[in-house]
């Protein structure tokens, strides 16, 4: 009995200390494994402090998230649920980001589109994935985007306008914006609905910038100040042309075709087809009203009829039928002046250049002129430097208009009995130099043959440039 009872002790002592050793073990693995999952719970911790900061969340507000190793059990559980919570906030930061790229690659093609830098619309201190920059990022996209519709819209306003002003005006292409008109408007899409034109095939130097939008409007307001202008100008002359017509009874095979533009041409011919009717008109009414030696006059003074002319004219006439010449004389003048118009306008110019001259003699002999301002004194030193090229230049075209006069029409152009021709060619040659005034470049002028001036009735009539008699002598001493 008590040999049994010393077996079964002896075995009982044995299990016991297997027991007491794979208790052991399993402590150790079991403290093995809370120390592993201490750590992953840590690295998860850390991990969702990441997100948050990274998606500007306060862990602390995420209660149901938080479990600390320090103040709560370190289970499986709360491995499970901190795996669950970066996961979702991980999924979280994917999303964003792919909405954040969408926004910023949307922000910056509008930017570019506008010629804004991107940067200035990118730059923020907020969290790169927090909620607050997203909605950032969407509030600058809606305000870049309602921008660009507006400047959008402001540029096909713009350019179609202009394109509507340049078919009024004739206009032509003068600089790099214009030649970049001319290609967009020669691509312009037109819309179905509509049948109006699209502009959005825009090229360099064309954008939506806020400098080449204001270009492009002053050149808007340019061409419409100038287009309203002509156009109030054309439409009045229009008007008088058409009484005047009436008054004269012109045949409407004659007329001037009124036409719907504002072009510089037209209106230089309407101002051509005016001064020739408001001539004609107000020599006819003199005429008819028994002045009629006033609308010779006026002939006479627009054709730079000399006075020893008109006074042969007269004696001519004393005794013999007076209003068949004084017409004849009339018909005779008005064919002259048409023929020879270009000439007397250069004679004109040459004599108002010539007396510019003999005045800044005049003013050049008072030391007085020295005290004036400095704007005038540069302003007199470049005339004097201009003056005998000028001149030179003046009666160079007035020889060379005079030669084409008498190629056209075979004839010499006549002045006071004489070939002017010859009169302005021994004028020039029987000049001296006097370098006291005009430097050594500039002679001594001889003016031509006096000549009349038109009166002030045909200025007032004609609408031409004033009158300026040619001066009889022309000396420096």
């Amino acid at each position: 009995m008590e040999t049994c009872f010393r077996f079964f002790g002896n075995n009982a002592r044995s299990i016991r200390l297997q027991v007491l050793v794979h208790l052991d073990r399993i402590a150790l693995e079991a403290r093995k494994d809370h120390i592993l999952l201490a750590a992953e719970i840590e690295d998860l911790m850390v991990m969702l402090e990441d997100h948050c900061h990274q998606l500007g969340l306060d862990p602390a507000n995420i209660t149901q998230l938080m479990i600390l190793p320090c103040y709560a059990p370190i289970t499986l559980t709360s491995r499970q649920t901190l795996f669950r919570a970066c996961d979702d906030l991980y999924q979280d930061i994917v999303r964003r980001q792919e909405r954040i790229e969408r926004w910023v690659s949307m922000i910056t093609t509008i930017a570019e589109n506008i010629r804004e830098p991107p940067e200035l619309y990118l730059e923020s201190d907020m969290p790169a994935m927090s909620r607050a920059r997203v909605l950032q990022l969407e509030r600058t996209y809606r305000i870049l985007e309602k921008e660009w519709m507006e400047r959008l819209k402001r540029f096909q306003s713009t350019v179609g306008m202009l394109r509507v002003r340049w078919d009024q005006c004739a206009y032509l292409p003068t600089d790099d914006y214009d030649n970049a008109l001319s290609r967009l408007f020669d691509h312009a899409d037109v819309l179905g609905a509509t049948s109006e034109f699209s502009y959005l095939r825009i090229e360099a130097p064309l954008c939506l910038s806020k400098d080449c939008l204001a270009s492009l409007s002053e050149k808007l307001v340019s061409l419409d100040q100038n287009y309203y202008t002509r156009q109030s100008r054309i439409r009045a002359m229009e008007h008088v042309l058409g009484l005047i017509y009436q008054d004269l009874n012109t045949p409407i095979a004659k007329r001037v075709t009124f036409r719907n533009e504002a072009t510089v041409k037209y209106a230089a011919e309407l101002g051509r087809e005016l001064k020739s009717l408001q001539l004609e008109l107000a020599a006819r009414k003199l005429y008819h009203s028994g002045e009629r030696w006033v609308a010779l006059t006026l002939v006479w003074d627009q054709c730079f009829v000399g006075d020893l002319e008109r006074q042969r004219f007269r004696e001519a006439i004393e005794h013999e039928e007076k209003m068949e010449r004084l017409q004849l004389e009339i018909e005779s003048c008005r064919t002259r002046y048409s023929k020879s118009g270009p000439v007397y306008k250069l004679m004109m110019t040459r004599s108002n250049h010539i007396e510019k001259m003999i005045a800044f003699e005049q003013t050049a002999r008072d030391p007085k002129r020295l005290f004036q301002s400095s704007f005038q004194l540069v302003e007199e030193e470049k005339f004097r430097r201009r003056a005998y090229p000028t001149l030179l230049k003046l009666e160079s075209t007035l020889l060379n208009a005079i030669i084409k006069f008498e190629q056209e029409h075979e004839q010499s152009f006549m002045y006071e009995g004489l070939p002017y021709l010859e009169t302005l060619q021994k004028e020039i040659e029987n000049r001296h130099v006097n370098e006291t005034v005009f430097a050594k470049f500039t002679p001594v002028i001889a003016a031509p043959t006096p000549i009349k001036a038109v009166c002030a009735g045909v200025d007032a009539i004609v609408g031409s440039e004033p009158a300026v008699q040619y001066s009889a002598h022309f000396s420096v001493d």
